[in-house]
Formats: structure tokens, C-alpha cells, sequence
């Protein structure tokens, strides 16, 4: 099974089954060791995927939920990276109930900020629509909101860019990495 079916179904079963406070009494919740992490998530190296992990499996992230969420939209990660954050995620989302709603926000707002593409990094765009395809795949945002989000984006790119075709590489980048989930299309090499 693909890591992208598994976290699926992990997300569909814990929706409305999320730990209560007796589970997050046992975890670390001190400023210093929360606030540590949610830096080490904003600075993301590929170095720290396990500890990554490993330190979020002993902290109670009650109180910075939104800040997780914001620190992992504004990471610069590459498109290689994407599944560790896919599994992060889906640890936030099966652990906060309202990790979900802080996390789309947050993806609207950086969208948001993208509609002139003059002052945008295009690079971090090209893997931000790969990870947020992505995310709406494995389930974290489970209504049509975050499909209508994404086509929005890619709307943009392509009606903002009739004459030099500027953002082709962005969207054959997509295209590539999404297209057998949301294209239908199932790349040469693997047929």
C-alpha cells in the first residue's frame, strides 16, 4: 500500500476520535521544548526528519496548534521532502481536532499571497501546490474547500500567463507529481 492510501485511512479513522486532555497531561508542554519545535519546523532541514518525529511524539502542542500549522506552510522544504511532511500532517491532524481548520487557514493566507505572482517564489510555490494536493489526498482537508483552493491557485497561474508562458514549469511540475491522483494520468514510467 502506498504511504498516500495509508495515511488516508488513518485520517478518515481517527476523524471524530481525537485523544482527550487525559492523553496530553502526560506530555511535554513547556514553552521552551513547544516553541523549540515550531522553529525546527519553520527552519525545516532534511537532517531532522526523525527527530522531527520523535520529539513531536513527546510534546503536548495544545497551545500552538496554529503556529505548527503556519511554521509548516511557511517551511522551505523540496519536493523529496514531501513525504515526511505529509507524515507530520497527518500526525497534527490525528492529534489536534482543530488542527485541520488552523492548517487551511493558514495554506488560504499563503495563497492569499501569491495572487501577484511578480513577488512570489516561484520554486516554493511549485512544491507548496505539490504538498497541498497532496494534503487534500490524504484527507486533511476533507470538504471542497481545499479543492476549490487549489483549483483557484492553478487558475491563476494559468490565466495570469497567456503570452510567455511563464509558469509552465510550475504546472508540469504538478502535473508530474499529481497527475495520477488528480489528472487520471499515469506517467510513463510506471506503466
Amino acid at each position: 500500500m502506498s504511504l498516500r492510501t495509508t495515511l488516508l485511512e488513518q485520517n478518515l479513522a481517527v476523524a471524530g476520535k481525537w485523544p482527550d486532555d487525559a492523553f496530553f497531561v502526560k506530555k511535554d508542554s513547556t514553552l521552551k521544548k513547544n516553541t523549540a519545535f515550531v522553529k525546527k519546523v519553520r527552519n525545516f532541514l532534511d537532517s531532522q526528519k526523525d527527530a522531527l518525529l520523535s520529539e513531536f511524539e513527546s510534546l503536548n502542542l495544545s497551545k500552538y496548534v496554529e503556529e505548527v500549522a503556519t511554521a509548516i506552510v511557511e517551511a522551505k522544504i523540496k519536493l523529496t521532502d514531501i513525504p515526511f511532511m505529509l507524515k507530520l500532517c497527518s500526525a497534527m491532524y490525528q492529534r489536534y481536532s482543530d488542527f485541520g481548520v488552523l492548517f487551511f487557514d493558514a495554506w488560504k493566507k499563503s495563497f492569499s499571497s501569491h495572487k501577484d505572482l511578480k513577488n512570489t517564489n516561484l520554486s516554493k510555490l511549485r512544491v507548496d501546490l505539490a504538498l497541498f494536493a497532496d494534503l487534500n489526498t490524504i484527507g486533511i482537508f476533507r470538504d471542497a474547500d481545499g479543492i476549490r483552493l487549489l483549483a483557484g491557485q492553478l487558475t491563476l497561474l494559468t490565466a495570469n500567463d497567456h503570452d510567455n508562458f511563464s509558469n509552465i514549469g510550475i504546472l508540469s511540475s504538478f502535473c508530474r507529481h499529481c497527475s495520477d491522483d488528480w489528472i487520471g494520468v499515469i506517467p510513463r514510467r510506471i506503466r
